[in-house]
């Protein structure tokens, strides 16, 4: 088991709490912020309502009530290529080419031998046609029409089917799930003491199995007889067993100065393990052997509960 011993402090002033709990919904503004003083000689954390204003000697502190948002999944696969259009309309028949150049003459055929001049009577048979002159040659192609207009496009095919939906990305850190306050007058705390106890006023909360408390508390001691050395810590419990400090088997060794009193302040957190109601709260131990803590002011602190 460790211990860590603090020097005296002694205070003057009374250090005023906050008796019992104070609901989330109360201490976050319209833009889930959480508005808090601290006192600026005693270092204590006060959560305080929206409208509210911090005294003379302490200080505004603010913090979100909400988490960073969570990075962005990966891109879903391509979805699957749509079907082709419909052919476009033919452009119009293009202007016919100019007329080539006529080929050659062809070659005429011999001319027939006259006939004897004979005696004038009937008409002679209609001698054999000549051959037929050759092929003339054939012309040179026309020249090419332009380009007749571009045809309108075909209409849009139907939509591919969506591409499968992507692995979601890792879900980002939650941010505060809620803040109870505690505080109290604090009793006389005898000598001797082996175990902790739960003094100066307690916040129940609710939790479920890996959700983390994170508290702080303040503590004005005070013995009128001499020194008294004593351990403190921020507990919890479940109302069937000891308080156990957040810090599991830490705690704070502090020494309180006779005829003065003296601030002390902790902090503890811890991961739930079981869901559950749990009573957390400021825990004295007081181990001196021979004076008590007789003479004490009040106690106030806060527990935040986180995902």
């Amino acid at each position: 088991m460790r211990k860590t011993v603090l020097a005296v402090a002694v205070v003057v002033s009374a250090t005023v709490g906050l008796a019992g709990g104070v609901g989330w919904a109360a201490v976050r503004d319209a833009n889930g912020v959480i508005h808090g003083c601290y006192s600026n000689t005693t270092f204590a954390l006060r959560v305080v309502n929206t409208t509210s204003r911090c005294p003379s000697g302490t200080t505004s502190l603010n913090w979100s009530a909400t988490g960073p948002r969570g990075l962005t999944g990966p891109r879903g696969a391509t979805g699957s290529r749509g079907a082709t259009g419909t052919q476009g309309v033919p452009g119009a028949q293009g202007a016919a080419g100019a007329q080539g150049v006529p080929g050659a003459q062809g070659v005429p055929g011999a001319q027939g031998d006259p006939g004897a001049q004979g005696v004038p009577g009937a008409q002679g048979a209609v001698g054999t046609p000549g051959a037929t002159g050759a092929q003339g040659v054939t012309g040179a192609p026309g020249r090419t029409g332009s380009q007749g207009p571009v045809g309108s496009p075909g209409e849009r095919g139907p939509a591919g089917a969506p591409g499968a939906t992507g692995v979601p990305g890792p879900a980002g850190p939650a941010g505060v799930l809620g803040v109870v306050t505690f505080g109290g007058a604090l009793p006389v705390m005898a000598h001797g003491a082996d175990a902790f106890v739960m003094v100066g006023g307690v916040a129940t909360v609710r939790v479920a199995a890996g959700q983390r408390l994170t508290g702080s508390a303040v503590a004005v001691l005070r013995s009128t007889t001499g020194p008294v050395q004593a351990d403190l810590a921020v507990c919890l419990t479940d109302g069937r067993s000891e308080p156990a400090s957040l810090n599991g088997g830490d705690f704070l060794t502090v020494e309180v100065a006779g005829q003065g009193r003296g601030s002390f302040a902790v902090t503890g957190s811890t991961v739930v393990a079981r869901a559950g109601t749990y009573r957390v709260g400021l825990c004295v131990r007081n181990t001196d052997a021979a004076d008590d803590l007789d003479a004490n002011d009040w106690s106030t602190g806060w527990v935040m509960t986180t995902a």
